[in-house]
């Protein structure tokens, strides 16, 4: 049985009782108290310091990793988004409350909302507090370099609070016994160590509490980001136990360090590195290839109408396929290094930068086309279909190539360039690879001006709207007209649709844009009452409002509560748009179709429409594509082929882009109703198109055709 550590410090004063007198033995347990008392104080203190410094730091970076990762939901007010991407926070320990905030400052989604969190926020920069026992963080959230919201969120310290203080009072009661059984040790002593008293007992405390002084200079010198230290001193007694509880104490300290570390710089649906990973091992990197005179290429990947999929099967089914892309694309990767020895793991070579976005390195290459045959096999990886739960999925990749150190110096400057260089593949097509140029910063300076002044332009009154009329081809009258949106721009100029409306596509303001052209034919309409009922107005309807729900919902709305009889109105999409995604969109034609509006395919003859589809469609006529028109000797057969089925399917026609009299002359022979180009009329504001209304009321012959 092990001697305790008071019976050996009685057995040590018995030796010495003679010498000692009761002055001595009180300024003994004087100055042993008060360096128990002030070791415990210093040791608690620094712990304390240390812990909170650290937990301050880990959640400057979990707020920033959460405003990196949740930019997109919060810029397109993406609840399930938002909801999905804090799964992991949802159990997390010591979290008293979450809020995101919207761009307005109101909160959007909160998690675990207790204590008092402010209602509103002026979406300040980076914040990071302590106050009443917790760490407090405020971090905006950026999209598109746009404060878009913002994460409000604390961390309680009272579960760290409490660990310190139960070693505290550990420590503290482990000193009490020792003073305790000291006291009755030295009692029995007392006048045989008057003399000796002094010297004698500060040597020996001294030796004593040692290991006090030992564990002291550790816990001041640990780290949660440092080297390890050992707290353990082997030893069977009071300190043993306690330095065991410290050594306790800095594993569960260390695991939570770990746990924060992961989500910090890796991706938690993936595992692989994310954004903020990224960049660390891209410095790294690029520092290797600086040393060692290597190049490297960097490729930005971004899905293609991935988003496509979360809307219209669920977030389950996206996060199982971005599953299965991280695994194809961590397989390309390791085919593509299998012959190359690096001084890093290959799957730090590939990173989910957030969405459906993700990078990849190609490190040490000798040739241009390494970096294309890689893209290549990258496109072709994702080209083959996903299976989840028996469903298919096909999916294709854009992507952005930039080499270091030809293109850019920093890690910050090549996904820069990466990315700018794979919006330029976007614009070229989709499924494909594009090299960095020079010359593509213009074009996002472009793009970038008129995705921040659509804004303004449909505010501050600097859109406009023109319309082509439709003429009867037999008559010469006037039955119809297609709205055409046009821009002032206070710097451009007049902008034509073709320049601005795909890169309005991309942004979130597509949806307000086309409310304001409803709206805007809708008040031209009630201007001009004397227009006659049977004046048809159309609409272009984007293909981005067909494929996500929350848009199309927010087009019914608006189209409801619209003052003009429905029937003046058309509503016509592309084909291509239409066929894309024909199970969602179909219902949505029909409530179109149900609530009056007449619906026309446009650009027809030009996608893969098939007759099982056309019969399945609520659609009132077709407009055969003015490229047909343009080649019309070759493309013959077809408008008759168009004409020939849209008569067996009881549609109407409009020939599109008719500027020669022999082309409206042959359409008419044909049997082709209606028609429109710069022969018959270009394009005019609403107050001409009533004027060339009226005259053609006033001169035509009876006719009966209408649209």
């Amino acid at each position: 049985m092990s001697r305790s550590l008071s019976f050996r410090f009685g057995y040590i004063m018995a030796l010495v009782a003679a010498a000692m007198a009761a002055i001595l033995l009180l300024a003994t347990l004087f100055f042993t108290n008060d360096f128990y008392a002030s070791s415990i104080a210093n040791a608690e203190h620094q712990l304390r310091q240390t812990v909170n410094t650290q937990l301050a730091k880990d959640t400057e970076i979990l707020a920033n990793t959460l405003a990196v990762q949740l930019a997109p939901s919060v810029a397109n007010k993406d609840i399930s988004g938002i909801q999905h991407g804090l799964q992991t926070l949802s159990g997390q320990q010591g979290l008293s409350y979450l809020n995101i905030y919207d761009q307005q400052g109101n909160i959007l989604y909160a998690l675990k909302p207790s204590g008092n969190p402010e209602h509103r926020h002026n979406l300040p920069n980076v914040r990071i507090t302590q106050q009443d026992n917790k760490i407090l963080a405020n971090v905006p959230v950026l999209f598109n370099e746009k404060k878009v919201g913002a994460i409000s969120y604390a961390i309680s310290l009272s579960g760290v609070e409490k660990d310190i203080r139960q070693n505290s009072a550990i420590l503290t009661q482990k000193a009490d016994d020792i003073m305790t059984r000291m006291l009755m040790g030295l009692i029995g002593g007392f006048f045989a160590l008057l003399l000796l008293m002094l010297p004698i007992s500060q040597i020996l405390a001294k030796r004593l509490l040692k290991p006090l002084d030992e564990l002291t200079d550790r816990t001041r010198s640990f780290k949660v980001d440092g080297d390890p230290i050992s707290f353990r001193l082997n030893r069977s007694d009071e300190i043993g136990e306690l330095s065991n509880a410290l050594q306790d104490m800095q594993e569960h300290l260390y695991d939570s360090h770990e746990q924060m570390a992961l989500m910090a710089y890796r991706d938690p649906l993936t595992s692989l590195p994310n954004r903020r990973g990224l960049y660390q091992e891209l410095r790294k990197l690029t520092l290797w290839c600086k040393e060692n005179e290597k190049k490297v290429a960097l490729l930005f990947i971004d899905l293609d109408h991935f988003k496509q999929i979360n809307d219209s099967s669920s977030h389950e089914y996206g996060d199982l396929i971005l599953k299965e892309i991280a695994q194809r694309l961590l397989k390309t990767v390791r085919l593509q290094m299998k012959d190359k020895h690096l001084p890093f793991p290959e799957d730090l070579l590939l990173s989910r930068m957030g969405g459906d976005e993700f990078v990849a390195i190609l490190p040490d290459i000798e040739w241009l086309e390494d970096a294309t045959d890689f893209s290549q096999n990258i496109i072709e990886a994702l080209r083959q279909p996903f299976v989840i739960n028996d469903k298919y999925f096909t999916l294709s990749c854009s992507i952005g190539i930039t080499l270091y150190p030809d293109d850019a110096s920093s890690a910050e400057n090549m996904l820069k360039h990466a990315d700018i260089a794979m919006y330029e593949a976007k614009r070229s097509g989709r499924n494909r690879a594009r090299f960095f140029l020079p010359e593509m910063h213009h074009q996002v300076q472009e793009r970038v001006t008129i995705q921040q002044g659509i804004g303004a332009a449909i505010t501050e009154n600097q859109l406009f709207l023109e319309y082509q009329p439709i003429f009867d081809l037999n008559t010469r009258t006037m039955i119809g007209a297609e709205a055409l949106l046009r821009w002032k721009h206070p710097e451009k100029g007049k902008l034509e649709p073709d320049t601005f409306i795909p890169i309005v596509e991309e942004s979130d303001q597509i949806g307000n844009l086309t409310r304001w052209i409803i709206q805007q034919v809708c008040d031209d309409l009630h201007s001009q009452p004397v227009l006659s009922k049977a004046l048809k107005l159309t609409i272009n309807i984007s293909s981005v409002i067909l494929n996500q729900p929350e848009l199309a919902q927010q087009l019914n709305n608006t189209l409801r509560h619209i003052r003009r009889p429905h029937q003046q109105i058309c509503l016509e999409i592309t084909e291509t748009s239409l066929m894309k995604n024909l199970d969602n969109t179909l219902p949505l034609l029909k409530q179109w179709k149900e609530a009056g509006y007449s619906i026309w395919i446009d650009d027809f003859g030009t996608g893969y429409s098939s007759l099982s589809y056309l019969a399945r469609l609520p659609i009132d006529g077709v407009k055969i594509d003015r490229s047909f028109i343009n080649d019309f000797e070759n493309s013959k057969p077809v408008i008759e082929a168009i004409l020939a089925l849209a008569e067996t399917m009881q549609l109407l026609v409009v020939s599109e882009g008719i500027e020669e009299p022999t082309q409206q002359q042959a359409l008419t022979e044909m049997g082709c109703t209606f028609g429109q180009g710069y022969l018959l009329s270009g394009p005019v504001d609403f107050s001409r198109l009533n004027e060339i209304f009226t005259h053609a009321e006033n001169s035509k012959s009876p006719s009966n055709n209408k649209i």
